[in-house]
């Protein structure tokens, strides 16, 4: 059984509620299984990056930004891992391409888009959702 594991971090905890809210929903419609974490900080997810699978990424978070963060997992782990950015910051969508995200949402987050994200990533990367 393949165990999947999400890492969130944003730096306002109301955006990490209605993140959280949403994940567990769409774990509950999806009758899946996913173990995730939440972080208000890049700094104790640094190093832990190993951990997780796919990450849920605040773009303005104050030590480091979410493209510097995509581009230290991107140097260790290459396209092992998974990005969703969530961002207020639409003007930031092009930068982000470098470091090759899987989807850019943009807050105030919708749940359709988030689902679809969430559906993208499993059909993507081959991954059952009776997980």
């Amino acid at each position: 059984m393949i165990k999947l594991k999400a890492a969130i971090c944003d730096d306002e905890i109301i955006q990490i509620e209605n993140t959280v809210t949403f994940l567990e929903e769409y774990i509950h419609d999806r009758r899946i299984s996913i173990d995730y974490e939440y972080f208000e900080s890049y700094a104790p997810l640094k190093d832990r990056i190993s951990e997780f699978d796919l990450f849920i990424l605040d773009y303005q978070v104050p030590e480091i930004n979410g493209i510097e963060f995509a581009e230290m997992l991107r140097s260790s782990y290459g396209d092992e891992k998974a990005v969703i950015f969530l961002t207020s910051f639409s003007e930031i969508v092009y930068d982000s391409f470098r470091v090759k995200p899987h989807r850019f949402l943009i807050k105030p987050i919708e749940k359709e888009k988030f689902y679809e994200a969430l559906d993208s990533y499993f059909k993507t990367n081959h991954i059952s959702q009776r997980i």
